[in-house]
């Protein structure tokens, strides 16, 4: 194990490497970071006229393949409320207006998962969601969802849902998207 100086030494080097936290890490200290400890994100809970909720879908190494609820990880020195807006444009092209939020937090533990090289890389998340609308719903059906079939919208939660989000069972049934 390093000493203390030798790790002061390594935290230094990596803070001025990364002058501008507010605009994002580079990827290799987030995911160092996220194996320390719990990282906040934002949960968009988007709903459409019929109440159907969107989902996109993700296949990654750190939590596998499915149906996820689009979110975004807060950045230093960031209102949740900015991240939401920022998550929607990165993730969905197109901004959201909030309905209410944060309705809740929830810790999301996804524990250790040895296929990687540091097991718990991105392994324990705070969550905080938003339930939002599309601020232009027809606009977004024309522009993103006909030439995006990553994003979908769902009257009932999918069987392939990401397993990290069955911390919301209990959301999804009172919005009526699962049988209880």
């Amino acid at each position: 194990m390093a000493n203390s100086e030798e790790l002061l030494a390594h935290v230094e080097y990596i803070l001025q490497h990364c002058p501008t936290p507010k605009e994002g890490l580079p990827e290799e200290v987030f995911l160092m970071i996220s194996a320390l400890i719990p990282v906040a994100n934002i949960d968009l809970f988007i709903f459409n006229k019929k109440n159907e909720l969107l989902l996109s879908w993700r296949d990654d190494i750190y939590f596998g393949q499915g149906w996820s609820i689009p979110g975004g990880c807060m950045r230093f020195g960031e209102l949740l409320e900015e991240r939401v807006h920022k998550t929607a444009i990165k993730e969905l092209g197109q901004d959201v207006n909030i309905c209410k939020g944060p309705i809740t937090v929830r810790d999301v533990i996804r524990g250790e998962n040895y296929s990687l090289v540091y097991p718990n890389m991105r392994g324990h998340n705070v969550t905080i969601p938003y339930i939002c609308k599309m601020k232009d719903e027809e606009k977004f059906f024309d522009s993103v969802l006909r030439k995006n079939h990553n994003l979908r919208w769902f009257s009932e939660i999918p069987k392939d849902i990401l397993s990290v989000h069955h911390v919301y069972d209990d959301l999804f049934k009172a919005f009526g998207l699962m049988k209880g």
